[in-house]
């Protein structure tokens, strides 16, 4: 009876670990609906594979679909479903890691609509994480990334650069402030970044640099360098 239930435990690992590679492996192809699908099948077959960080997964992959839906009823049915999972998580963990992801999982879908409320979940987020890691970690970019949809360029730009100190995640920040200073052609600003940002990205497994995401990240990158030069040095 022991080794079964030790073999159980063992299989049960390695489904968390599936349903882990088909959400990272979604997220970087910009797939969400058949992610959706895997995982819900193997949830309803193994209940017990659910914990929370499966489920802030599933509830990313829900608000992201979401996001491609072009009618409102297929896109509210896959917010709520977002929103939902995350009230769980927050309302099962109090303080904790999870429940300061959960709380920007709600927040993310209002920063999807354009919506005041995301800032509120953006920064509860960010003041939860840095409570439960003692001041070690926040949540600062998902701040930035709400001011800046929001049109509050002042607020967006403090958060960017508190997010560059702060965060061991510097490809995401630079890349945002990247796009952020192209936007408003702040080319100068452009200019000084981008040959750290690219830097950044060619530390990138070569796998992933052949995803989706890869491919439009260095797409955008050549971009904005080929405009950027085109402007700053042409005087456009």
């Amino acid at each position: 009876m022991s080794n079964q239930r030790k073999k159980d435990e063992i299989d049960i690992e390695d489904l968390r670990k599936k349903v882990s590679q088909i959400f990272h492996q979604g997220m970087s192809n910009l797939e969400y609906e058949k992610p959706i699908k895997k995982i819900e099948s193997i949830i309803k077959k193994y209940p017990q594979v659910i914990d929370e960080q499966r489920l802030l997964n599933l509830a990313t992959l829900y608000d992201h679909q979401a996001f491609t839906e072009k009618t409102t009823k297929k896109r509210l049915e896959y917010e709520n479903k977002a929103i939902k999972i995350c009230q769980g998580v927050i309302k099962k963990n109090g303080d904790s890691v999870h429940t300061a992801y959960a709380l920007w999982g709600i927040g993310r879908v209002w920063w999807h609509r354009k919506n005041r409320k995301a800032i509120i979940y953006a920064k509860q987020a960010d003041r939860m994480m840095r409570k439960v890691t003692k001041g070690e970690e926040g949540m600062p970019l998902s701040v930035a990334v709400v001011y800046d949809i929001l049109g509050n360029y002042r607020r967006a730009e403090y958060w960017y650069l508190k997010t560059i100190k702060e965060t061991d995640d510097k490809f995401g920040v630079y890349f945002d402030l990247l796009s952020f200073y192209f936007e408003q052609k702040r080319y100068k600003k452009v200019y000084d970044i981008l040959p750290i940002t690219k830097k950044l990205y060619s530390k990138f497994p070569e796998e992933f640099k052949k995803t989706k995401t890869g491919k439009i990240w260095l797409k955008r990158l050549n971009e904005i360098e080929s405009i950027t030069k085109s402007s700053f040095f042409g005087g456009g």
